[in-house]
């Protein structure tokens, strides 16, 4: 027996999960004290937190949590047993002390209260210290000082992406400044979590880096954390026991959307059942964006459905899965005698991409967002071009066709303007010499001259000249922001904002669909790209469908037989060759 319990205790000063599971004592959500009952998220938590220890490893941890699902509880254990069991210096850090750290202080001393574990050493709450030497220290992310406590083995961030990002300081250089208090050494552990606040800003971008336990222990390092996230129906907690006549009534009562994230995501009747009940109560109203966000179902839209984005977020994600079954043809377009062929190629190749070739009588345009300038290519995340043809819906054999986007230059393009101006001459002949809708703004205006000089269709718009008095015609589309009839932007995004929310637009290229994914309202209302994030291809798209009108009729180029050698020479002095391009 003696044998036991030396092994029991040994696991419990090694082992914060094991020593949470017989000795942490925790306030449930009915505010009573019980034993802690750890759960899959904490044990995953417990789990690499050993494995770096036995290993050597600094322990850095990034955490994404839905509501009241123990990520703190753990994280917080783990954080006490680590300044227990050894001589450490650990540091709490939250947006607000009253909004976040207090609850994790709280928490950290009620399990120093009720341990019953011989550890050898006390607690004073009073200033945070151990008689053995560990300490305790809080900061806050909007102290401009936050990060100069000296030098961290434990750091628990809390609420990482609700850091502010105003102030003296933005919440990475806080992150920044606090983390350099941690050496790389052995024993040192790191832990950052927080509900999902938005697809931008350090959180996002540290768990977009991170990798999972088993990558990790596979080798693969990413950003040297390791994420950990477990959707809201994982938790034994938030299924709802029904009977079998229960079940049977919500499985054949569900609605479109529900049955959509049931197949999804494999819910049973019991999730339904909670998500149903707690869509419907006060706190949600039946808000599904809203709890979405603090009951996040996966680690990737729950980042989107957090921000403010501009678009219909269930929408692009239908059309994405719909988008990844199609498939893009790749390669170039070339002027052979007097026609223009796409040749096929590799991807890298080619700079064309096709997913539906021109078909005859159908309408068709190509909208154009240059990028701004050469000074904007050389930063971290550079400015590129936008090109895409874009056909009209239509009616035939009464099926209608909604409009799609059926070809593009290659997402990512930063070639020079002549290369451009070629590029898009090229498609656009391509489909019929359709019509282009070039952004008139910024180097818009270089690439239009260079057109001028071809023969291509250009849109032109309307404008009120001063010095005679009258409306005259300018080339390109000109973007303006403000309300009302100058406010041409919010027209065009309001009007591709329209076309995805009612799925009246077809998408098949996943690098527009990422772009509106994360295009959002900032704080003035605005809707613009999230910060480190492009939107050339929205505002194309966006431009392309408000023009769409004026798209021009595709027809099927043919070429005429040769005439007879007495007639060749007659024809030639009459047209100029002896070939001629029509239209059937």
């Amino acid at each position: 027996m003696s044998e036991i319990v030396e092994l029991a205790n040994a696991a419990a000063r090694e082992q914060p999960l094991f020593w949470l599971e017989m000795y942490g004592r925790i306030l449930n959500k009915a505010g009573q004290l019980v034993e802690a009952v750890p759960n899959p998220m904490q044990r995953e938590l417990g789990e690499i937190y050993d494995y770096c220890h036995a290993h050597g490893i600094p322990c850095r941890i990034v955490g994404l949590k839905a509501r009241q699902t123990g990520l703190s509880t753990g994280s917080t254990a783990i954080g006490y047993h680590h300044m227990r069991a050894r001589v450490a210096k650990g540091c709490i850090i939250g947006d607000e002390y009253e909004k976040s750290v207090k609850n994790l202080v709280q928490m950290f001393e009620r399990y120093a209260e009720n341990d019953g574990f011989g550890w050898g050493n006390t607690f004073r709450p009073q200033n945070g210290k151990f008689s053995h030497g560990s300490e305790l220290v809080t900061e806050t992310a909007n102290d401009p000082r936050a990060g100069a406590s000296g030098t961290l083995q434990f750091l628990l961030g809390t609420e990482v992406a609700h850091w502010p990002e105003t102030g003296v300081r933005s919440a990475a250089q806080v992150l920044a400044s606090i983390l350099n208090c941690v050496p790389e050494l052995p024993d040192t552990v790191v832990i950052l979590e927080s509900t999902p606040a938005g697809a931008s800003g350090v959180f996002y971008e540290t768990y977009q880096g991170a990798v999972t336990f088993d990558e990790f222990k596979a080798g693969k390092r990413g950003n040297g954390y390791i994420r950990i996230f477990y959707p809201w129906f994982m938790h034994p907690e938030y299924e709802v026991e029904l009977s079998y006549q229960e079940k049977a009534e919500v499985m054949g009562s569900m609605t479109g959307r529900e049955k959509e994230i049931a197949e999804r995501y494999g819910l049973r009747a019991g999730h339904v059942e909670f998500r149903r009940r707690t869509l419907a109560s006060p706190k949600f109203r039946g808000d599904e964006k809203l709890f979405d966000q603090e009951y996040p179902p996966d680690d990737v839209e729950c980042f989107l459905t957090s921000g403010r984005p501009r678009f219909d977020q269930s929408a692009i994600s239908a059309m994405d899965r719909w988008a990844k079954a199609q498939i893009a043809q790749f390669g170039n377009i070339e002027c052979v005698g007097n026609r223009l062929m796409f040749r096929r190629t590799s991807e890298s190749e080619g700079w064309a991409r096709i997913w539906e070739m021109p078909r005859n009588g159908k309408r068709y345009l190509i909208a154009v967002d240059p990028m701004t300038g050469a000074s904007q290519t050389g930063g971290k995340n550079p400015d590129c071009h936008a090109a895409m043809v874009i056909r009209e819906g239509f009616l035939e054999n009464g099926r209608y066709s909604k409009p799609k986007v059926v070809a593009r230059v290659f997402p990512g393009c930063q070639v020079e303007l002549d290369m451009l101006a070629d590029m898009v001459a090229k498609l656009a002949g391509y489909f019929g010499n359709c019509l282009i809708v070039p952004e008139a703004n910024n180097s818009g205006l270089a690439v239009i001259e260079l057109w001028k000089q071809m023969d291509v269709s250009i849109y032109e718009r309307e404008i009120f000249n001063f010095r005679e008095s009258k409306m005259t015609k300018a080339l390109g589309w000109q973007t303006r922001d403000g309300a009302g009839r100058d406010g041409t932007r919010s027209i065009a995004i309001g009007n591709l904002a329209a076309l995805i929310r009612e799925g009246g637009i077809e998408i098949p290229c996943q690098h527009i669909l990422e772009e509106c994914r994360t295009f959002v309202l900032n704080d003035s209302g605005k809707a613009e790209a999230m910060r480190g994030k492009h939107d050339d291809d929205v505002l194309a798209l966006a431009i392309g469908v408000t023009c769409i009108e004026g798209a021009t009729t595709y027809r099927q180029p043919v070429l005429t037989r040769d005439l007879p050698a007495d007639l060749r020479s007659l024809e030639r002095d009459r047209r100029g060759k002896s070939r001629v391009m029509t239209y059937a």
